[in-house]
């Protein structure tokens, strides 16, 4: 179902890897972006919790 009106939304800027700014404005494409950053950061945050967890076994 499409709206008359759709709610505009800014376009998504993403970094590749020659350096280009890449726009998505795709909704599906952005939702996809938007869990694949979400895991990321979760994953950033366990291997932290993991490295500082290592740490403390090494100290004691």
């Amino acid at each position: 179902m499409k709206l008359k009106h759709p709610v505009p939304q800014k376009p998504l800027k993403l970094r590749s890897r020659d350096n280009q700014i890449v726009h998505v404005s795709d909704p599906r494409d952005r939702a996809f972006l938007e869990q694949a950053d979400e895991l990321i950061i979760k994953i950033d945050e366990l291997l932290e919790d993991r490295k500082s967890k290592k740490r403390t076994k090494f100290f004691k």
